[in-house]
């Protein structure tokens, strides 16, 4: 929230939650709370941003892995699940402490980069929930004949 405040540039922040009053005593006029939205509405939202702003840890990382599926690059925290699906320079921009002053570094480097959809959306690829069965069930089918 502070770190685009001193940007200047316009946030959509999506969802609910404990924090939210708090952010929104926090926002200034560029920022934007959505408030809940259908599964159809969210992929609109990721593929109309410019970029996933995702500055928090978590290990399975879905959310970043639904942005890239819809085309958007991740800037992101390098740590959890973000760590392990954004190559920094490749489909996102990676910071490493979750500070205003390296958020705001990672979106003006962001700013000064060319992503390309289709490459965004290969890189979810391997983590697509067919892709995984199969990889699964052919390890299983493996383990299962020796």
């Amino acid at each position: 929230m502070q770190a685009f405040n001193e940007l200047k540039l316009s946030l959509k922040v999506v969802g609910t939650g404990t924090e939210l009053e708090r952010l929104k005593n926090m926002a200034k006029s560029n920022i934007d709370f959505v408030g809940r939205v259908s599964d159809q509405e969210l992929r609109k939202l990721y593929g109309g941003a410019q970029a996933f702003v995702f500055p928090a840890v978590e290990d399975a990382g879905l959310m970043v892995l639904e942005a890239l599926s819809c085309g958007t690059p991740v800037i992101g925290l390098n740590m959890g699940g973000t760590a392990e699906f954004v190559g920094d320079g490749e489909n996102g921009i990676l910071f490493q402490n979750q500070t205003v002053d390296d958020i705001v570094a990672a979106v003006r480097r962001f700013r000064s980069e060319n992503f390309k959809a289709d490459v965004l959306r290969r890189s979810a690829l391997p983590y697509d929930r067919a892709v995984f069965k199969k990889k699964i069930t052919d390890f299983v089918n493996h383990a299962a004949a020796k």
